[in-house]
């Protein structure tokens, strides 16, 4: 990844709840989110390096007790 900002596009699973989504990378912060059904998130990466991602939501209905 380059330094400087990029728009991180999250394609998601239609089951999973746009409102929970987390995404993280390495070496970056977050400047803005736009939800939407595919939530855009605005990067800004201080390095230009390979970069660790981690992505997590919630998906309705997923499991039960």
């Amino acid at each position: 990844m380059a330094q400087g900002t990029h728009d991180l596009v999250v394609n998601l699973p239609s089951s999973a709840s746009p409102s929970s989504v987390l995404l993280s990378a390495m070496d970056s912060t977050v400047e803005k989110v736009v939800y939407n059904a595919n939530p855009t998130y605005t990067q800004n990466f201080f390095t230009s390096a390979a970069q660790k991602f981690l992505l997590s939501y919630l998906i309705y209905y997923g499991g039960s007790w």
